[in-house]
């Protein structure tokens, strides 16, 4: 019954693109897709080296379930390497871990997604999976990740605020990974995980390589079957620019 965080994931658009198979090459083209999400979330299954990976995620607390394009990602706090980092740095390099895994889907293969975070309890045995964690990542997802993010309701922050305490190597990192999506009259907060932010961040004074792949991963899209989500991202990646990194205004997406 101890608290679990569970992230809730999948591909942005795959039953439309699943539908609109038509040959042999783009079977195999989703497949491949499919497989470099959960390699990028760290799923043993379809890891170059499963035992280092295996080994890897229960040293972090972390499993990896799939079913096709969804992955569900159970991280117990409750594991081997807490005592050495202390709650705040463990939470923090667990989201940012998450947020790297969506970097690299978005800049590195030009995948979307779309995703939801919940915290509670987690139990998986006997191939039976039952969470109410998981069914709040998958219900924050489903009804407000409609853009391409992994979204947390205000619960699921306050959580991470209240289980965050203490010494960290990065200062503030409870405000500066998630961003507010949404907040309507008589309804709880909705945010997001920031991962614009935090993929420039990393990049250090060179905020320039970053904005342009992501801008170039964006603009294709923008004329798509899913043009309104993309528009999003466009509106997302230019107030990035204008809050955080304004000498990049060149790199703005015309909308």
């Amino acid at each position: 019954m101890q608290d679990h965080i569970v992230a809730f994931v999948d591909i942005l658009g795959f039953g439309s693109q699943v539908l609109a198979i038509k040959d042999a090459a783009s079977f195999q083209k989703m497949y491949d897709n499919v497989k470099l999400v959960q390699a990028a979330f760290d799923n043993p299954d379809v890891s170059m080296h499963p035992e280092i990976q295996e080994e890897t995620n229960k040293h972090w607390g972390v499993k990896v379930l799939a079913l096709s394009d969804s992955v569900v990602v159970a991280i117990n706090p409750r594991c081997e390497v807490l005592p050495h980092m202390g709650p705040s740095d463990y939470l923090g390099d667990t989201f940012y871990g998450l947020a790297l895994s969506q970097i690299e889907c978005v800049f590195t293969h030009d995948i979307f997604l779309r995703g939801g975070l919940g915290v509670g309890p987690f139990i998986f045995e006997n191939e039976i999976l039952v969470s109410p964690a998981q069914v709040q990542a998958y219900y924050v997802e489903s009804k407000h990740a409609e853009v391409p993010v992994i979204a947390l309701c205000k619960k699921t922050r306050d959580w991470i605020i209240a289980n965050s305490k203490g010494r960290t190597g990065v200062a503030g990192w409870q405000k500066k990974y998630f961003r507010l999506l949404q907040k309507k009259i008589d309804q709880d907060a909705v945010y997001f995980l920031d991962y614009l932010r935090i993929a420039v961040d990393d990049y250090g004074e060179d905020v320039f390589t970053p904005l342009r792949t992501h801008k170039r991963r964006i603009e294709p899209k923008l004329s798509g079957t899913a043009k309104d989500k993309y528009q999003w991202l466009a509106k997302y990646h230019n107030e990035t620019i204008d809050t955080y990194y304004p000498t990049a205004s060149a790199e703005k997406i015309p909308v």
